[in-house]
């Protein structure tokens, strides 16, 4: 009997190598021919790509778990997207392009990158969650809360006893 996933935990996963990619992930075997998409449980592509949410050491952990997996041994310049499988990951409902640590072991394209990338500066961050927040609050009838101002030129201080 076929198990019913969420459509938020399918992704689109392409084969965009010269070969095919056979796998398996929870007792299901995966075939993605060479030059061909199939949407894949979330699970199955982190299983094969390394988790899509690590970032920092976690990340790093994650791409030597998948040197590992693949058989990786050569670290010269270049040789990783050599062995890697070659698989690229799209969210099925906006078909952005997801980047996993197989193929963004530095994470260059993760979301912090993408702010920095739109100069959106944190005063400008603040303000729009302010506004999400208050235009939330309006939604479900509660009153917006009043900002306090906060000198900035005055370094704080606290009474203890």
């Amino acid at each position: 009997m076929p198990t019913e996933i969420d459509a938020a935990q399918i992704v689109r996963i392409e084969n965009y190598g010269d070969y095919d990619f056979d796998s398996s992930f929870n007792g299901s075997p995966f075939h993605i021919p060479a030059g061909e998409s199939r949407y894949v449980p979330m699970a199955a592509a982190c299983c094969w790509m390394g988790n899509y949410h690590d970032t920092g050491t976690t990340r790093q952990q994650a791409v030597e778990l998948l040197h590992y997996a693949y058989g990786f041994t050569d670290f010269s310049e270049g040789s990783w997207d050599e062995t890697r499988p070659p698989l690229r990951v799209f969210n099925q409902e906006t078909d952005e392009r997801m980047w996993f640590p197989a193929d963004d072991p530095e994470n260059l394209h993760g979301s912090a990158v993408e702010v920095a990338k739109e100069n959106v500066t944190p005063a400008a961050s603040i303000a729009s969650l302010e506004d999400q927040i208050a235009e939330l609050r309006k939604a479900i009838g509660q009153q917006p809360v009043q900002p306090t101002e906060v000198p900035l030129d005055k370094p704080s201080r606290i009474k203890v006893g």
